[in-house]
């Protein structure tokens, strides 16, 4: 048996598109979102501009504020939340944890859990532990026809710990 944490990603990545067309993703989200009225996807095709800056879905809020998600999607629940260092290793491209995002928050699927992580309170997590993360816990490594991303796989318990902390200075 091969690495159970190995994957295609272009077969992960049209299994995760399908999947945001499914209509009951509005009701998970307006239980994150009571005041939410309606949501729509930015594809590709429509909106490049907010995909190249990690917004899959808009949240409307009965208030008028937009909340802009940027989606994940894990084939298994294993207890941790894949931070994606490189997109592409073979390129040396940041993965989306290191790039800058219009995302408020991360909304992170699997087929047990979702995670609603706020965008900023993870992205400084991360940069004040990833020299130790990298050091730590386990690579992931998802392979492609023509590059390979690399994350890290950092257990629930201790990220959300880390982005806890970030909301404390002293």
């Amino acid at each position: 048996m091969g690495d159970p944490y190995g994957h295609w990603k272009n077969e992960r990545l049209l299994a995760s598109q399908a999947e945001s067309q499914k209509p009951y993703w509005n009701e998970l989200y307006k239980q994150f979102f009571p005041t939410m009225v309606s949501s729509s996807l930015c594809d590709g095709d429509s909106d490049m501009v907010a995909q190249e800056h990690g917004i899959d879905r808009i949240i409307y809020l009965r208030d008028g504020k937009k909340v802009l998600i940027d989606e994940k999607w894990r084939s298994k629940d294993w207890g941790d939340i894949a931070l994606e260092m490189s997109s592409s290793v073979e390129h040396q491209r940041p993965g989306w944890i290191e790039k800058d995002s219009w995302a408020d928050f991360i909304c992170y699927h699997t087929p047990s859990k979702t995670y609603m992580l706020n965008t900023h309170q993870l992205k400084n997590a991360w940069q004040r532990n990833k020299d130790k993360w990298v050091k730590l816990y386990r690579a992931v490594w998802a392979k492609n026809a023509r590059y390979t991303s690399l994350s890290y796989a950092v257990p629930v318990a201790v990220l959300f710990l880390a982005m806890a902390q970030v909301n404390i200075i002293g």
